[in-house]
């Protein structure tokens, strides 16, 4: 095993630091699966296949022949990423073994030209071990639920078309969405690629044939998520993101889901606007979005 580089600045000493490769999936699979301090955030991708998927910078930390820790960053988008993963042993210090990872971590995201990194606080040890690695609060992410199976009377405006999507819609579907979103908001295409096919509805609004917004649900044991919805800012304001969850609330309801919940920026009040006029309330699980400036 040759180490891609070592941190001497670290204070634990005989970390060395290498790239994943597939060879080292068992190892990894079984850190994340057996620590309490295990990170994951990937949305709809399989860790497996995202790992392999070769687009994501993830880093191995070893002493020795035994994995202590991993840290994986996704595509950049624009200047911004995410930590999709974070993970150290439950048998030692997190600090050092982090703290040797980011620093690599860090000189090979600065090389992609990222400038923003960010990380969705899932679990608690994570706030304490960012922190000293220079991130801070930077938003919230709020949810909202929607109880009733009445579905609100949302009419279209005038000349909307609403259909499912299709697979020849991905390339406009990603340029609404980053029409719609800031950077580190934004969906790759490989990502709104996995979001419609593990779907439970993915429609799209039209405008004389163009695609001018989108939405993605899922519908899990209990109930259906709005996992996603965007409206190209030239026409927002006119009806188009309520006639599109009006819509899947509708298509929900004939198939007897008796709830929806969704997620949205503390600070994108628009959004929080339209969601309380069709019928869903905060419900208190918030979560923190923290990032450093690279």
């Amino acid at each position: 095993m040759t180490p891609l580089r070592s941190d001497g600045s670290s204070p634990r000493t005989g970390i060395e630091i290498m790239p994943y490769q597939r060879r080292y999936r068992q190892e990894l699979r079984e850190l994340l699966y057996r620590s309490f301090r295990s990170h994951v955030h990937l949305d709809w991708h399989e860790t497996d296949a995202w790992l392999d998927a070769g687009k994501a910078t993830v880093l191995l930390a070893w002493e020795g022949r035994r994995l202590v820790g991993a840290i994986a960053a996704s595509e950049p988008v624009d200047g911004d990423c995410w930590i999709r993963v974070a993970v150290v042993v439950d048998d030692a210090p997190p600090m050092p073994i982090m703290h040797t990872l980011w620093n690599i971590l860090r000189l090979d995201l600065r090389a992609m030209q990222v400038k923003r990194v960010a990380i969705l606080m899932l679990r608690e040890w994570l706030s304490d071990v960012f922190a000293e690695l220079g991130f801070a609060e930077q938003e919230w992410i709020v949810t909202l639920r929607r109880e009733s199976l009445e579905s609100p009377v949302e009419l279209n405006p005038p000349n909307l078309t609403i259909r499912a999507s299709e697979p020849s819609d991905l390339e406009a579907i990603t340029a609404v969405d980053h029409q719609a979103f800031d950077a580190l908001w934004r969906m790759t295409l490989s990502d709104i690629r996995q979001a419609v096919r593990g779907a439970a509805s993915c429609t799209v609004a039209l405008i004389q044939n163009a695609i001018v917004g989108y939405q993605i649900s899922t519908i899990y044991f209990d109930g259906s998520h709005l996992a996603r919805l965007a409206v190209n800012p030239n026409v927002q304001a006119k009806g188009i993101g309520g006639a599109l969850v009006g819509d899947v609330l509708r298509r929900f309801t004939r198939r007897g889901v008796p709830s929806m919940t969704v997620n949205t920026q503390l600070s994108n009040e628009r959004s929080q606007r339209l969601y309380r006029r069709l019928g869903f309330q905060r419900t208190g699980y918030d979560l923190a979005v923290w990032s450093v400036r690279l």
